[in-house]
């Protein structure tokens, strides 16, 4: 494989979700012995096949050393009863969803200061942002 070609894997869960994604992100040659690092993705669904978790692991390489180390981000949601996406958290961010019926009515981040606000008509439909 050359270092410029891309190689991207994905696998798959029995109900049809994509559980985890790879690709190559750089080649490490030491002592002529070529090793190859790949970044991942990994997600976690519920029994409604809603997304949960996400993980995300990001490899470095020390120029001086060789040594790779890893970064790991991750991403989690909750759902309510009706499916619908109450909190997203990403790292230390949280993001919380508030509905009025099916409509998103406006978001707050986790110290709960207001971010997102969605006007609705008297029929709950979005109207303006």
């Amino acid at each position: 494989m050359q270092n410029n070609e891309t190689q991207t894997t994905y696998e798959y869960d029995l109900r049809g979700n994509q559980t985890k994604e790879s690709s190559k992100y750089f080649d490490l040659t030491i002592g002529g012995v070529t090793t190859t690092y790949y970044n991942t993705t990994d997600y976690s669904y519920n029994l409604r096949n809603q997304m949960i978790g996400t993980q995300i692991n990001t490899p470095g390489a020390d120029t001086q050393t060789g040594e790779v180390t890893y970064e790991t981000l991750t991403a989690s949601n909750v759902y309510n009863a009706q499916g619908q996406r109450v909190q997203k958290t990403e790292g230390e961010d949280t993001t919380k969803y508030f509905y009025s019926g099916t409509a998103l009515f406006y978001t707050t981040n986790g110290w709960g200061t207001l971010t997102t606000e969605n006007i609705l008509d008297l029929g709950g439909q979005i109207t303006a942002r």
